[in-house]
């Protein structure tokens, strides 16, 4: 059968052109009153989210519970246990969907990994964004990455190594990030990498396009060289 990452391609691509709107989704109460999920406005997560659940939902009432699944630790519906950041979080919580693939994309087009290491502040981000108290220690969090240079070295293997489509991380390091979010992150931006005739397409809702768009990867990795945060790439494969 076609699996389920081919079918993101037919998926995600219904909602190209739909606006960007930063944080769409909530608990539909509480804290957060945004809804639990809409297709009409997204942000780059809830754009994979959104496309996920309906890449592995089966019908309508299967889509609201696997959506909550992927967006929230044991699909609890509650700010505190909302996948707030993906790595570690929405990445090892959502092992029934995702798993790790940049050690494998690394090795298929023979190149070197790079880790980004973080100390992850979820105490003081909580209260920071939300006002919330909560009482858990500083975490260190780790990602595989493989860099801007080596991707943009090697773009012959890595139309070839990419078969199917991806999701991807953009790998970040800024120290002001602790100051002005509350906690270190390692990740900006996340979306979809899909393989197209000769060239990769990077399919994501944009913040400077403000829309869901295409476009192609390698210059996409160009313009992000041209800030210096901006580290590298992490791969998840989709499971079937």
């Amino acid at each position: 059968g076609k699996s389920k990452a081919n079918n993101i391609t037919n998926v995600s691509s219904v909602f190209l052109g739909i606006p960007y709107f930063r944080d769409p989704l909530g608990e539909n109460g509480g804290i957060d009153k945004d809804p639990i999920y809409r297709f009409d406005r997204f942000d780059c997560l809830t754009f994979v989210e959104t496309v996920l659940a309906l890449t592995f939902s089966k019908n309508s009432d299967d889509f609201e519970d696997i959506i909550k699944r992927i967006r929230y630790s044991n699909g609890e519906v509650d700010i505190k246990k909302r996948n707030h950041f993906i790595n570690p979080d929405w990445i090892q919580n959502n092992s029934d969907f995702v798993k790790e693939a940049t050690k494998d994309i690394a090795d298929k087009i023979n190149s070197e990994i790079s880790v980004s290491k973080i100390m992850l502040d979820r105490k003081t981000w909580f209260k920071k964004n939300y006002n919330i108290d909560i009482n858990i220690e500083e975490q260190e969090a780790v990602l595989d990455y493989i860099t801007l240079d080596t991707l943009l070295a090697k773009e012959a293997e890595l139309k070839k190594a990419i078969t199917e489509p991806m999701i991807v991380n953009i790998v970040i390091y800024k120290p002001s990030f602790r100051k002005r979010y509350g906690s270190e992150i390692n990740t900006s931006h996340i979306g979809f990498i899909i393989p197209s005739e000769n060239e990769l397409i990077f399919r994501h809702a944009s913040f400077f396009k403000e829309k869901v768009v295409d476009d192609e990867f390698f210059r996409y990795l160009r313009m992000l060289k041209k800030y210096k945060m901006y580290k590298g790439i992490n791969f998840l494969e989709i499971k079937s």
